[in-house]
């Protein structure tokens, strides 16, 4: 990734976080680019700068040593507060904002609970709108309707190159919920050892929740599947005849 200066809403992410988060500018900030507040090394401050990476899978983190006491020994992420109380590193020396070396996306920080955070864009790219698919943990297990697969009927009316994009635009689709997926995983093997050990009570509850966490993936994954389907089943609704 090419060096790039930051601004406002660029997104970050954690080694030990489930989601991105955008990076956003200290108040007041006056020096713009495109629009938008340029960034310095000082903007890291945790809430006002930094939000919440989702859930934090951190082994240091009180709040996961605690969710996992709470569960009987059973590893549980808890909601992530970030502790972050450096500036970003190592800043761009020539180029001072307000007084403080430009932040680039090369930078990085560092929360105390040991989690690594990086850009995985600058904020100077647009960030695609919410996604208005159904809310994940609804009983999806297959879209309906324009977010139903294609029938052959329909697949056939695509362009080859699109017939063919099609498959790799859902193979993309297939790769979602990959961290809910790994949780699933991790909780799976702590079941199977829980049960070798002898301790049916923590083996039921990691059996529980490696459940929901291969459920909120499958959810994920039925989300950017349908979104594909809707995408191409508009393509051949627009025109037809050219597909």
């Amino acid at each position: 990734m090419a060096e790039s200066y930051v601004t406002s809403s660029a997104m970050i992410q954690c080694t030990f976080g489930t989601n991105p988060c955008p990076l956003m500018a200290s108040p007041g900030r006056m020096t713009m680019l495109s629009n938008k507040p340029l960034l310095n090394i000082s903007d890291f401050a945790p809430i006002t700068c930094i939000g919440s990476f989702g859930m934090c899978s951190s082994p240091s983190n009180p709040a996961v040593i605690s969710a996992t006491a709470a569960a009987l020994g059973v590893f549980t992420p808890a909601p992530c507060v970030p502790v972050v109380t450096t500036p970003w590193m190592p800043g761009k020396p020539d180029k001072m904002v307000e007084g403080m070396p430009a932040l680039t996306n090369q930078c990085r920080n560092m929360c105390m609970w040991a989690g690594q955070i990086s850009f995985s864009n600058d904020g100077q790219i647009p960030i695609p709108p919410p996604n208005t698919a159904p809310p994940l943990g609804d009983p999806l297990k297959q879209p309906t309707g324009d977010q139903a697969p294609l029938t052959e009927e329909e697949t056939a009316q695509l362009s080859p190159s699109d017939q063919q994009q099609y498959k790799a635009d859902l193979s993309t689709a297939d790769q979602a919920g990959g961290n809910e997926q790994k949780m699933g995983e991790a909780f799976k093997k702590t079941a199977e050892d829980y049960k070798r050990k002898g301790e049916p009570e923590k083996a039921a509850l990691a059996e529980k929740k490696s459940e929901a966490a291969f459920s909120a993936a499958e959810d994920k994954r039925n989300v950017e599947r349908g979104k594909v389907n809707g995408k191409y089943r508009k393509k051949i609704k627009a025109d037809p005849k050219d597909n």
